[in-house]
Parts: C-alpha cells; structure tokens; sequence
C-alpha cells in the first residue's frame, strides 16, 4: 500500500444503535481496507469491539496509527462518556472476492455510500 496513513479517512456505510461498518480510505480514496465495531454496554461496563480488514500489508508502525485514528475518531465520539472497560480491535489482511446484494441496481463502486456517505 503506498502511504495511506497520512490520508486515511472512514466513510460510514451502516450505523445501528450498537455497530457500525465504515470503509477505510486513503489516497486518491481507495478502499484500503473496512472496520466492524461493535458496542455493548451492561451494568457501567462498557465493551468495544472491531474488526479491521486491510487490503494490503502496512507496516507495524502505520497498522497502529491507523488503531489509533479508529480509536480517536470513531470510538471515542461514538461513546465519549463510556466507562470503557475493554477496547479490542483484531486487524486482518486480506482481500474481496466479490460482493453479494439483493438490491436491483447495486453497483460495487458506489459500496461506501449505500447508507450513508458521512466522512470523519
């Protein structure tokens, strides 16, 4: 991947009360990979947990950057006043096969706006 880091961006394709689903973009906004996070919230305990899929290998050093982005501008304003008791991101590398809907018109490019074009 060719220095996404200092142009990372997140483009929300689906939010429910406790999950959300951004793609991860980078230069010239290329999909450089995608995030699921989940939030569960019980007795003033709080549990935040993700998976992160780039589509290609980053070094040590930006694959935590881009942790830290997630963690600042996606979690922290999804629950600024959890009591966060666990915060878990499992990051993958891999690739798509392909992309499966029931929608009609479904085009794979347009994948970062079905729901919801918001960018953080």
């Amino acid at each position: 991947m060719a220095d996404p880091i200092g142009n990372i961006r997140f483009s929300r394709m689906v939010r429910t009360a406790n999950s959300e689903k951004y793609s991860i973009l980078g230069t010239d906004d290329e999909i450089i990979g995608v995030l699921d996070v989940h939030y569960s919230g019980m007795a003033g305990t709080d549990y935040i947990h993700g998976s992160v899929i780039l589509l290609g290998d980053l070094e040590q050093e930006e694959e935590e950057q881009v942790v830290e982005l997630i963690n600042e501008e996606i979690v922290q304003s999804f629950a600024p006043d959890w009591a966060r008791a666990e915060f878990v991101l499992e990051v993958y590398v891999g690739r798509r096969i392909s992309t499966y809907s029931d929608a009609e018109e479904f085009a794979e490019e347009d994948i970062g706006n079905i729901l919801d074009d918001e960018e953080f």
